[in-house]
């Protein structure tokens, strides 16, 4: 796939974008399992080294100018660690980019592959230049490579006690040098002085600000516009839109594939909706619909505080793709809740149907109610995800568990069936108007009294004490409509403040990574 170093500059960009993947797929040895899960604590997924080189590819896909990579043969054979090196030096070439890899004992093989090797000793430089050259430069310091060891495990001893034994003494150097001395050695020797000499010319690149007459970037010396290069000017190399759409694709695959997930979810919405269902079979008393419609909302609740704790697994991926200038929370957050579209509506469509036919609310046979019922309560889901979603952004796993059980027990104790609004003291009215189960509560009763199933609703609802303050007139219709846009307003609300905590986690890594 990358047999010539052009080939990722003469395709087209979108066909560009797809022959990077396959080429880091094939290049990695990731292809035959590129569908696989990679895997975690509770699946078991690809295997180690296949899971390191998933991060080297994945980091392969970035535009950034700099590619590091800290010992990254870790948990690979000589031959995968040699194939890995190839790619990143292919990949690096095609990009223009420069490449700074550690590795621990590479093979001679992999060695060959480098352009330049810097060697450190006790913190300090003591070799920096062509890997071609290292033998000779060493051994005008007095160190003697034998036959029988290859260059990388030469190097390697050279640079800590070991290296004594190829030190051959004479009458300048009667003893091995110590880490400073090679550092000094290094910076007065010629290799040391061709690196001072590159540092100190004038660079490629200038901070202008301006094209100059024909609209172009200015040549090496009159200076080149950094500030008008693609990378500079935008950190991320996608814009929100697409960005956006491409965590959708992404959490829609991983939906996809978790088929027992969706499979053991439906069973578990069908289960559940039978034995509330069951319970209130055909009931016909008022204070049992409104304990019914209050178990609706309990069971979205309880679903939203277990699907909660994904976002703290995927909190570490995106953290490091934060870092990395992928995209920005935002972009993340708004795919996340999209893809969980799917599964939410169809969790509350299977639950709420056989809910709403077992106990026979608006007689069955009246479907606006029907699918008010549905909206009010896919509307509450989507609110207590992005809730918790919100909570998890920012918080510990137990962390999660304990403002998940605070919310629920703050809802369910102000949420009008506990006790009726009417019955609440004035001064935590507050607490009954900011509650968003309140509003979808509220909207599921009315709802339910309001249709033409009962002859007098205000009586009813009067009765029940869902009335306005400090009034004994009823809730009226018109209140469905205010709680869908409380809802909203709240999900919107928890939706930004959800980007802004994974925003500030995700510079706390980075502040951290930099000091």
């Amino acid at each position: 796939w990358l047999e010539n170093e052009k080939q990722l500059e003469v395709v087209e960009k979108g066909d560009r974008e797809h022959l990077r993947v396959k080429a880091a797929l094939v290049g990695l040895g990731l292809d035959e399992v590129k569908d696989t899960f990679v895997g975690d604590t509770n699946v078991r997924g690809v295997s180690g080294g296949q899971r390191r080189r998933v991060t080297v590819g994945e980091f392969l896909q970035e535009r950034c100018p700099v590619l590091c990579g800290d010992e990254i043969s870790t948990g690979l054979d000589a031959k995968s660690t040699y194939e890995t090196v190839e790619l990143l030096l292919h990949f690096s070439k095609a990009n223009k980019s420069a490449r700074v890899i550690s590795l621990l004992q590479p093979s001679p093989e992999t060695v060959s592959l480098f352009d330049e090797v810097i060697l450190l000793s006790g913190g300090r430089i003591i070799y920096s230049g062509p890997i071609q050259e290292v033998e000779e430069y060493f051994r005008g310091l007095g160190f003697k490579q034998p036959g029988h060891i290859d260059v990388a495990d030469f190097l390697q001893q050279v640079s800590n006690e070991d290296g004594e034994q190829f030190f051959v003494p004479t009458s300048e150097r009667p003893n091995m040098p110590s880490p400073d001395e090679l550092a000094k050695a290094f910076h007065e020797s010629e290799w040391g002085l061709r690196v001072m000499r590159k540092i100190s010319a004038e660079h490629k690149y200038t901070w202008a600000v301006q094209k100059n007459e024909t609209g172009s970037f200015r040549k090496s010396g009159e200076g080149s516009l950094v500030t008008e290069m693609a990378a500079v000017k935008s950190r991320y190399a996608n814009g929100a839109i697409k960005s956006s759409y491409l965590n959708l694709c992404r959490f829609l695959t991983l939906w996809r594939r978790d088929k027992r997930v969706i499979i053991a979810g439906a069973a578990k919405n069908i289960l559940m909706g039978v034995s509330v269902g069951g319970v209130f079979f055909n009931t016909t008393e008022e204070i049992d619909l409104t304990g019914a419609l209050f178990q609706a909302g309990l069971f979205i609740m309880l679903g939203a505080m277990q699907n909660a704790s994904g976002l703290i697994v995927d909190r570490p991926i995106f953290k490091k793709h934060y870092e990395a200038n992928f995209y920005s929370a935002m972009p993340f957050v708004i795919g996340r809740t999209l893809s969980s579209v799917p599964q939410t509506i169809s969790d509350v469509v299977l639950f709420g149907t056989i809910l709403y036919y077992f106990i026979g609310l608006a007689g069955r046979d009246e479907a606006g109610n029907f699918f008010i019922y549905l909206s009010v309560l896919i509307a509450f889901a989507f609110t207590m995800q992005q809730q918790l979603a919100l909570f998890a952004s920012f918080s510990s796993t137990s962390g999660l568990q304990v403002l998940s059980a605070i919310t629920l027990l703050f809802f369910i104790l102000f949420g009008g069936f506990i006790v009726a609004p009417n019955a609440i003291p004035s001064f935590y009215w507050w607490a009954y108007w900011l509650s968003p189960y309140g509003w979808a509560y509220r909207a599921l009763v009315v709802n339910e009294f309001r249709s033409s199933r009962w002859e007098d609703p205000d009586e009813i609802l009067v009765r029940l004490g869902f009335t306005l303050p400090n009034s004994e007139e009823a809730f009226g219709k018109e209140w469905i409509g205010w709680s869908f846009l409380y809802m909203i307003l709240y999900f919107v609300l928890c939706t930004v403040l959800c980007a802004f905590g994974l925003t500030k986690a995700g510079e706390k890594v980075v502040t951290k990574t930099l000091q």
